[in-house]
């Protein structure tokens, strides 16, 4: 019997010292009032100025090149690192360190573009060997009907 709750004991020793969890034992986390959930980041008013700025010419960048066949959800992140990037087709991402790097509306402009010609450039590849279609063929059943009571 001893032998059994050795371990167990071992184990409830170190969960109460905080090496099984992530983070301190508090009355409120083992009462189950704080649930762990972090706190929201703070957004400053330049944080928000920034990603408009970012937000407005990508906008109209997008409209004047409608050849494109964009249009990306543009991200601004709260890094102070100049970094750019894009995921598929629908999202480009901007830091705030490289856009407070433009002084100038064209600076930004060409650094969006530069991006968005990427992402054109990914998706004709993409056309050119098949792979911008929907993965998800679409089943009809054999004894399908259509609305107005035709066979499928």
């Amino acid at each position: 019997m001893v032998r059994r709750a050795a371990p167990a004991f071992a184990c409830g020793v170190l969960l109460l010292a905080g090496c099984l969890h992530d983070g301190p034992v508090t009355l409120d986390r083992l009462l189950g009032w704080d649930d762990g959930k972090p706190a929201a980041p703070k957004v400053t008013a330049a944080a928000l100025e920034t990603a408009e700025r970012v937000d407005v010419l990508g906008r109209r960048l997008v409209a004047q090149n409608p050849f494109a066949g964009l249009d990306p959800l543009f991200h601004t992140i709260g890094l102070k690192d100049a970094v750019l990037f894009h995921r598929g087709i629908a999202e480009l991402f901007v830091s705030e360190g490289l856009v407070t790097k433009c002084k100038t509306e064209p600076e930004l402009a060409a650094v969006l573009c530069s991006e968005l010609g990427q992402m054109v450039a990914e998706k004709r590849r993409a056309a050119a060997v098949g792979k911008d279609r929907d993965t998800i063929q679409t089943v009809v059943a054999a004894d399908a009907k259509a609305p107005d009571g035709a066979t499928v």
